[in-house]
């Protein structure tokens, strides 16, 4: 059951689908410990993001992870229009996940193995980063 919000105009057909790119590599230096598992509100800033992500107008939302990759992905639920990439260099930076964002993107395919985007003929038009360690982005924000 799709449960996003109505379409807002600037999403429209003519625009292109739109996919999100959830960052949520790091290795969270500064906190000590691993930010996208931390509770919030009930759930992780991780899931936090991800559901704000989903309930959007967003076409189809990938999820970067690279440091704890296993122990993060243990923890997400599948969920339809979800793909996880998982940044084997996410130690050289952020830059390095932005990159293999846009490489998942840019060859949908139909084998999950090789891309975590459904082929729907030709790679979306456009990409919206979205920090995994910002859970108090709104739909709102997103659409606009």
């Amino acid at each position: 059951m799709d449960t996003r919000t109505p379409k807002n105009p600037a999403f429209s057909a003519s625009s292109g689908q739109v996919t999100g790119i959830i960052l949520a590599a790091g290795q969270s230096t500064r906190m000590g410990k691993t930010k996208q598992v931390l509770p919030y509100k009930g759930r992780t800033i991780l899931d936090q993001v991800i559901n704000t992500a989903l309930a959007s107008d967003l076409d189809h939302v990938l999820l970067i992870l690279g440091h704890e990759a296993a122990q993060i992905r243990a923890q997400i639920q599948h969920r339809d229009r979800l793909g996880i990439v998982i940044n084997p260099e996410y130690d050289r930076g952020q830059n390095t996940s932005v990159q293999a964002g846009i490489r998942a993107m840019a060859k949908p395919s139909t084998d999950s193995r090789l891309s975590p985007l459904p082929e729907t003929g030709s790679p979306p038009d456009g990409a919206m980063f979205i920090l995994g360690d910002m859970p108090r982005v709104q739909v709102s924000t997103i659409n606009t």
